[in-house]
């Protein structure tokens, strides 16, 4: 429901401009915006992920394996 009611105002914007010009330099603007969003999210993901350091410390061992189970294990 939501990405027809966002295709549908997308192309009805689109649709209601006066000149291919003003698409165009919305578009690139639309692109320019993402991307910078984009890189602002991605760097600070990772400045949290080498704060917090989620797992470590943590001792993620396998368990032992049953005799009736190994016969299956190359």
């Amino acid at each position: 429901m939501i990405a027809s009611v966002t295709f549908c105002t997308v192309v009805a914007g689109i649709a209601g401009m006066k000149s291919m010009r003003s698409a165009s330099r919305i578009g690139v603007k639309a692109l320019v915006y993402f991307e910078i969003l984009r890189t602002i999210a991605l760097i600070l993901g990772l400045a949290v992920i080498n704060v917090v350091r989620r797992g470590e410390g943590v001792d993620a061992t396998a368990p032992e394996v049953s005799s009736t189970v190994s016969g299956y294990i190359s």
